[in-house]
């Protein structure tokens, strides 16, 4: 099976990447980074994964929540909505803040 060029691109970064615990998954089929957050209570992607995704695999967004960083800054959100992710074979449907952060996306300890 040939890979897409995208998911190829993914797994060079994840070789670059340096400490951390980092992730290959799919969110609505396109490729992204997660970064296992011990400390978030939400799952997040960046603005930057939600526009990547074709117009047409984006779900509506609806108002979020008051998200702090880890130092109690505020972080600017554009919403919430129902992602569907996947890790190898397992697939699921998940709430996903949509907001400002440097990460391409953060993996809530409530999903794994």
């Amino acid at each position: 099976m040939r890979r897409a060029l995208e998911e190829v691109a993914i797994d060079r970064r994840l070789c670059d990447l340096g400490d951390g615990l980092y992730e290959k998954g799919f969110v609505n089929e396109k490729p992204i980074i997660f970064t296992l957050d011990t400390g978030a209570s939400r799952t997040i992607f960046s603005t930057r994964v939600y526009q990547r995704l074709p117009e047409g695999s984006r779900p509506s967004l609806s108002k979020g929540s008051s998200l702090k960083g880890a130092c109690g800054t505020p972080i600017a959100e554009m919403g919430k909505g129902m992602f569907k992710l996947r890790f190898g074979k397992m697939e699921k449907l998940h709430e996903i803040i949509v907001a400002e952060i440097e990460d391409d996306a953060l993996l809530d300890t409530m999903f794994w």
